[in-house]
């Protein structure tokens, strides 16, 4: 039988709240026959792309579908002889605040609450807008990040959309291209960190624009 975890939140503070029977559950019924809701500022494709960059951090996943805000994964045990399934729900009453509420075949893996965590973050700083100043405006923003991909060799089309900018790539061999986005929504600040999401494991291309452009914004702060 599976096991329900309510976690995030104050949850997530306070430890593991069960959620087995009584009360607890017909709260939990009522939870998820609500409609979840998505915004702007966290897409539905926007969810799934968190939700599988941060499956990518983790070690033992062997797969993660994302279905609305449930997240199904499957894990093996630390042998590997064996596999066990869980889902994390982030509908919270509706809307996607980062609260999730955990479902798992293993009561004694950390996997789930490791997962649930990181995606928690990454909702939390998307759902945070991004201001620019008066230092780095957004059309100076979009030209820190063109002229910065000039430098870089291999990409095919770049395009800036507020703080985020999206890139598609040339394979080493130019037969395949591959896209990856850039993030510099650090909380609602551009402050030259970024996050990368990306259909390539392997290139370091991401990171060399990435960093190219992080130099650029540090710099003007400092300046500043």
């Amino acid at each position: 039988m599976l096991e329900t975890i309510a976690l995030g939140g104050c949850a997530a503070l306070c430890g593991v709240i069960l959620v087995a029977c009584g009360i607890g559950a017909i709260k939990d019924m009522r939870r998820r026959k609500i409609p979840c809701t998505f915004t702007d500022l966290i897409t539905q494709s926007d969810f799934v792309e968190i939700a599988e960059h941060s499956a990518k951090k983790i070690k033992r996943l062997k797969s993660v579908s994302v279905d609305g805000p449930v997240i199904n994964c499957t894990a093996s045990s630390q042998d590997g002889w064996h596999m066990w399934n869980f889902s994390l729900d982030f509908n919270d009453y509706g809307h996607v605040t980062g609260n999730y509420w955990g479902y798992s075949e293993s009561t004694h893996s950390q996997i789930p609450t490791m997962l649930g965590n990181t995606i928690k973050e990454e909702i939390a700083r998307a759902n945070t807008p991004c201001t620019f100043t008066d230092f780095i405006t957004q059309p100076k923003f979009a030209e820190i990040a063109e002229r910065s991909a000039k430098q870089v060799k291999r990409l095919k089309s770049v395009r800036v959309d507020g703080s985020a900018v999206y890139c598609t790539a040339y394979s080493e061999d130019r037969q395949f291209i591959w896209n990856f986005r850039l993030d510099f929504n650090d909380y609602g600040h551009v402050t030259g960190e970024y996050r990368t999401y990306s259909d390539s494991n392997y290139s370091s291309i991401p990171e060399c624009l990435g960093n190219k452009i992080k130099e650029e914004i540090v710099r003007l702060n400092y300046n500043n």
